[in-house]
């Protein structure tokens, strides 16, 4: 319900250029690291043509920005519950019940050893109009 001239706004994990960090990151090593055990067909699904979807839904002046998140967390845990809240689910959900287990403790163990649990992400925001 969105009225005419009204904006939306999605945003989505990831970039159209991804930061390049002076460390690599060790929990996005780690997603690479499992994406081998992920079944064909899963979850994961297709990447989205957010564009598409917006001017197919009929919205207008469709725009998207690249912005970057510095997020700080307490504890490994906090971050594996607040990332499956956004958009890993899928990916954890995915595993195999074994490697989903060693997953979540590799993460856990690479995460408790940072003094400061700080991670960096990027995303995308798209907006666009409903038409008047």
């Amino acid at each position: 319900m969105l009225a005419p001239g009204g904006l939306v706004a999605v945003s989505i994990p990831g970039g159209q250029e991804q930061t390049v960090l002076a460390e690599p990151d060790p929990v996005l090593a780690l997603y690479g690291e499992f994406a081998q055990y992920l079944p064909p067909g899963g979850g994961m699904g297709t990447p989205l043509d957010v564009a598409d979807l917006l001017t197919g839904a009929g919205f207008v002046d469709v725009t998207s920005t690249d912005i970057e998140v510095c997020l700080e967390v307490p504890d490994g845990q906090t971050y594996w519950d607040w990332t499956l809240t956004h958009g890993s689910r899928a990916f954890a959900d995915d595993l195999p019940a074994d490697r989903r287990a060693q997953f979540h403790d590799r993460m856990l163990a690479v995460l408790n050893s940072q003094r400061v649990i700080t991670l960096q992400r990027t995303g995308i925001v798209w907006t666009a109009r409903r038409p008047l």
